[in-house]
Order: C-alpha cells, then structure tokens, then sequence
C-alpha cells in the first residue's frame, strides 16, 4: 500500500510513469495498472485537466502539460504532416521543455514509425566520394515574375561526412563536370572513387551489373584520376551518405527558407554557403566532432588536383552523305569519301572536332566552326576523279578572271579558297558568261567585282545589278512607266445601259 500511495503522489505532482517506474524500481505496466485502478483517488490540478479520466490507455495522452498549453498545437501537427522536421519547430516554437521532451510529446500524437533494419557500412578515409541531385529551391525571375526551378547538387566523403553543395540550373554534362571540379578544389584534391547516381550526364545506359558510363564523363574521370562506380538503379542505400546529408539539408535549410522569396541563383547561393559552412562545423552525435574536424585530421591526404584543366569533348554518332561531308551542330565536315552511308564517331569540343570509325580509325579532323550553314572541306576526301574535275573548271576559271581583270581575279580566287569551294564553281561560271556573251564589258564587269569585294556581297544577282550600273554610267536601271488612260475611256461607276448602248 505505502508503494501505490507514493505512486499517486507522484503522479498528482504530474511526473511521468517512466519516472515513477524508475524511482519505484517497479515496471511501467505495474505503474499504469495502479494509475488506472486509482484513478477516482487522483486529483488532478484543474489547469491541466481536459477530461475526466477513464479506466483506458488514453488517460496518459489526453493530459496536456502546462508548457504545451503554450504552443500552437494544431499548427505543429499540420507542419509535421507536411514534413517540417521537430528540430526545426521546436526552434521556432521556443517552449518551455527540452528538445526531446517536445519530440515525444508529438510523436505520440502522430505515431511511431516503423525502423527499418539497416547495416552500418564501413568506409576507408579518402576512398569514395557520393554525389547526387535533387530538386532545389525555385527562384522568381523580377523583371518577368518567372519561376524558375534549381537543382542541389551534393558530394558527400561517406567516411567524414564532409559535404559541398551547390545549386544549379540544370543537370547537364557542362553543368555536372564543374560542379566537380568545384567539389574536388573544396575538398581540396581527388578521391579514388565517385559514386554517382544514374542521371544521363554520368550513365549513358543504366543496369544493375554492367552499367555504361557516359564517355565525356569517363574521360573527364581519367583525366582527373578516379574511376566511376554507378550506384544501382533504385538502391538509394548504395548512397546513403548523401542521401542522408540531402535529407538533412531539406529538413533545415529548406525549411528555414521556405517562405523567403530568392530572384537570383547567386543570391540562393549566397544564403546556402552560410548553412553549408555551419552545417559542415557542427559537432556529430555518433563521433563527437564536427564534419570539418573529422576530414582535417583523418581524411585530408587526398589524391593532388591535375594541373592541366580539362577540355570537354561531346560524343554524337553521324551518317556521312553523299558529299562526303556529316553534319554537327548545323554545319559541315569533310571526311574520306570511302565512308559514305557509313555511321561514324564524332569528338567535338568547343575549338575542335575529330571523326573516328567504329574501329576507333582517326579519319579527320577539322577546326571547329562558328555559325550556320559553314563547310570545312579536305580535297583530298574527295575521290580522284572529282578532285580533277574540280581541279580542272577552278584552274580554267582563274585563266579566264585573269583576261578580264586584277578585281576579276582576286574575286574568283577568294571565292575558290574558302571551304568547300564547289558551291561556288557555277556562280563563277556564271559571271564569267556574262563577259563572254557579250552582255558586259570587261570594264563592267571590273567595276562590279570590285563593288562585291569592297560591300561583302558575292551573289550573281549582285554582281549583274553592278554590271548594268556601271554600263548606263552610273544611273539606275530606267523603270517602265505606267501606261496613259483617258478619263473618258475609264467607266468604272457607270450603269450598264450607259456602257452597252
């Protein structure tokens, strides 16, 4: 009897069964069986009581402490639902009670969850890095008041935890390659594993055993000096450092921000390289440092950074036509003319352009052009027969500009030594006919190839309007002029009977 009198005692000052349990040296169903047998005996203070007690296993829950009477209740509730992480509410409820007072107190109103069983992986120091996407914060365009969607990129050293992050606009090759020379120079040199997930710009074909690696991305990696190991498709786990460390950023960052407005990318980076630094600083539960401690003192002989940076090559299979040419980003490239209707490999970059075969035969290569509609052209891709054809009506059509002209000749010799300088063979013959025929003189046609050259303007059509100037001495093509009517001929508003009779 003296053990159910203290039992009540403590339960009137409103301590918690565990605590009487503890103290008692007596089970917590013991505890809550006297509790519940009792509970006509027990007074509770009227402040706290909400509803008379009844002989259930909601005589606990239903009791709401002084300290909660002072939060918003259903507010915390609906932004748990909503995912709002406890932390992050308890900050901004500031109550009266610890943290993980106010993480039971709540997590009994929602439920337990069920664990799932998971195993701890041990990692070596400077081993592997993980890097993953998901998706960012979205930023608000001012001038258009467009919304425009971000990326977070994470790289995470599973053994330390260190983490850089970043967003970004999208996901592309460009965009993912930097993102890892930025990752490599915070960490400051080069792990001897990436673990990336299976995004196109990493894994051009996913698969559980033999995936294929995107070949930009692998000669990005062999030039930085560490090898690419995809995670499984649908494993999240083979990554679960930065899984981890993606979810915490959400559950923080994302929601301290959640009702911030940003207009820039740089301004979202501005706010998140603060968090990022604080995050990285604070101290771990499970090792008692922080992220940045932990990498400075066991992780930091990491692999040297090359000197050279790395030039992106872009990869795209091509047909080569009949011309002998394929085609890249809308313009022209010659290559041997034994590959016609043949697939190719072609290796571009920015000033650069290489064409392989299937066999990994270098068959051309070609500065890169700018613009649209361009052609660089090797004769010697040509067959014979064509290259003396060509050779040929070039050659001939040079005689012929020389008996003209000095303008004459520079013009067709300029037009014959850009690339691809067939497309110009039958405008050159067609100016030179205009001489011949007698249509012109050669005095004209002088004049007109000079105004072409000093105007930048090279169409037959041109250099003809030029001939006719030059040949009516300098005055403009005479128009036809309009036929005179008679105004009694004209009978446009008269009736029919005056027309007919």
């Amino acid at each position: 009897m003296e053990k159910v009198e203290q039992i009540l005692h403590m339960w009137e000052q409103k301590r918690s069964i565990r605590t009487i349990s503890r103290c008692l040296h007596m089970s917590r169903k013991t505890v809550k069986k006297y509790i519940q047998d009792n509970s006509d005996k027990i007074i509770i203070d009227e402040k706290i009581q909400t509803q008379p007690l009844s002989l259930n296993d909601t005589v606990i829950s239903d009791v709401i402490p002084i300290w909660a009477q002072e939060v918003d209740i259903e507010y915390v509730l609906k932004e748990l639902a909503k995912g709002i992480s406890y932390k992050v509410l308890y900050e901004e409820t500031n109550p009266a009670i610890g943290y993980f007072g106010f993480w039971r107190f709540f997590r009994k109103r929602l439920g337990a969850k069920k664990q799932n069983i998971s195993i701890r992986i041990i990692y070596k120091p400077g081993e592997k890095a993980f890097v993953d996407y998901c998706d960012g914060i979205q930023i608000i365009d001012e001038l258009t008041g467009e919304v425009i969607k971000t990326h977070l990129f994470v790289a995470t050293l599973p053994f330390s935890q260190y983490t850089f992050a970043e967003f970004t606009l999208d996901q592309k090759l460009e965009t993912f390659i930097e993102m890892h020379d930025k990752t490599w120079s915070f960490f400051g040199g080069v792990t001897d594993y990436t673990v990336p997930d299976n995004l196109k710009s990493a894994v051009s074909k996913a698969h559980h055993y033999d995936p294929d690696c995107n070949k930009s991305f692998c000669e990005y990696a062999n030039h930085v000096g560490f090898a690419v190991l995809p995670a499984r498709p649908y494993k999240p786990r083979d990554k679960a450092s930065v899984k981890g460390n993606i979810h915490h950023i959400q559950s923080s960052f994302f929601q301290r921000v959640r009702n911030k407005r940003y207009k820039t990318l740089y301004e979202l980076n501005q706010d998140f390289k603060i968090f990022l630094n604080e995050f990285n600083n604070s101290i771990m539960k499970d090792y008692g440092v922080s992220r940045k401690e932990r990498f400075s003192t066991k992780e930091s002989n990491l692999k040297p950074l090359p000197v050279e940076k790395f030039q992106l090559f872009n990869w795209k299979i091509a047909k080569v036509h009949p011309d002998c040419h394929i085609q890249v980003e809308k313009n022209f490239y010659s290559v041997p003319y034994h590959y016609v209707g043949k697939e190719v490999r072609v290796r571009h970059s920015k000033n650069y352009l290489e064409v392989f075969y299937s066999s990994g035969e270098l068959l051309s290569t070609h500065k890169k052009l700018k613009g649209i509609g361009k052609s660089s052209t090797d004769p010697r891709h040509w067959p014979k027969e064509k290259q003396c054809y060509l050779s040929f009506n070039i050659n001939k059509a040079q005689l012929e500009a020389k008996i003209i002209g000095e303008n004459t000749y520079k013009l067709i010799d300029f037009l014959y030594s850009q690339s691809h300088p067939l497309r110009f063979l039958r405008p050159v013959q067609g100016m030179l006919r205009l001489v011949h025929a007698n249509k012109f003189s050669k005095e004209d046609m002088e004049y007109a190839t000079k105004m072409a050259f000093a105007h930048k303007i090279y169409r037959l059509s041109y250099i003809t309007d030029c001939c006719i100037f030059h040949l009516n001495g300098g005055a403009k093509p005479r128009t036809t002029q309009a036929p005179i009517r008679n105004p009694n001929t004209i009978h446009l508003h008269q009736n029919k009977e005056k027309m007919f009779n």
